[in-house]
């Protein structure tokens, strides 16, 4: 049961991220559950939340969604996942517990030293390059895909992507959809794996209330937190839970 709540706090608050920002939920909740499930549980019951949660958003943003551009992200992110994914059911456990902790503690890093600027504006405002963005969109789509089926962590590439040339609203609803769509991907591919044991699901009706309730307060709170210093914020949390995910894995 002490892990069960654990796990519930460990996706409040990756819900409570994402409700605020609209991405990084996965990356809070994956690395802190796998101090407490192996990887591909943790990505599993992260994806089954993100489901409900991005639901949720994706239901507040629907009207403002630009889906051509969350379409030229996701295809590419379900090949991604599909080699991933083969990866994370055969490397050892504590191999991928270094590498969910290296990579995501180093992106708490980015975080932390330089919060992600926001772009100029959405796509129709950069005609000139809507090609070659549209081009880059599935390189990184197809690079967060296979982060994100070994590591549970999609968002890296892609977020760094939409926040070099959008402005955050739109890469907040952007980032909504692309992920809603990553989830049901992630979930559908691990079970077809046999990568989900009756343990997992045992924990859903436990953990859903508070994710529900981090995901409201956080939407509650994108428009009133300070963006910069918000980032910084999590980004600490990553990079030393990130640091000590990895000095266990060694140890």
């Amino acid at each position: 049961m002490l892990i069960t709540l654990l796990a519930a706090l460990a996706l409040f608050l990756g819900q409570l991220v994402k409700g605020t920002t609209g991405f990084g939920g996965a990356l809070v909740s994956v690395l802190l559950l796998n101090w407490l499930i192996p990887p591909a549980q943790a990505i599993f019951l992260t994806a089954c939340i993100d489901i409900l949660g991005g639901g949720i958003l994706l239901a507040q943003v629907r009207k403002h969604m630009r889906w051509s551009l969350v379409l030229v992200l996701f295809l590419p992110l379900v090949m991604g996942q599909y080699v991933g994914t083969g990866l994370l059911v055969r490397l050892p456990v504590d191999v991928v517990k270094m590498l969910v902790g290296a990579f995501i503690g180093l992106m708490g890093l980015r975080w932390v030293i330089q919060p992600i600027r926001a772009g100029v504006g959405e796509l129709e405002d950069l005609p000139e390059q809507s090609g070659g963005l549209l081009f880059q969109a599935g390189i990184v789509g197809t690079l967060g895909g296979l982060c994100g089926g070994l590591m549970g962590a999609s968002g890296p590439p892609v977020i760094l992507f939409m926040k070099r040339h959008f402005q955050d609203r739109f890469v907040r609803t952007t980032l909504i959809g692309t992920f809603f769509l990553g989830a049901c991907s992630m979930a559908a591919m691990l079970w077809m794996r046999d990568a989900t044991p009756p343990e997992v699901f045992e924990k859903l009706p436990w953990v859903v209330p508070g994710a529900i309730a981090g995901n409201l307060l956080g939407s509650r709170l994108a428009d009133r937190v300070p963006r910069a210093a918000f980032a910084r914020m999590v980004g600490a949390l990553l990079l030393l839970s990130g640091a000590g995910l990895v000095l266990r894995a060694l140890i």
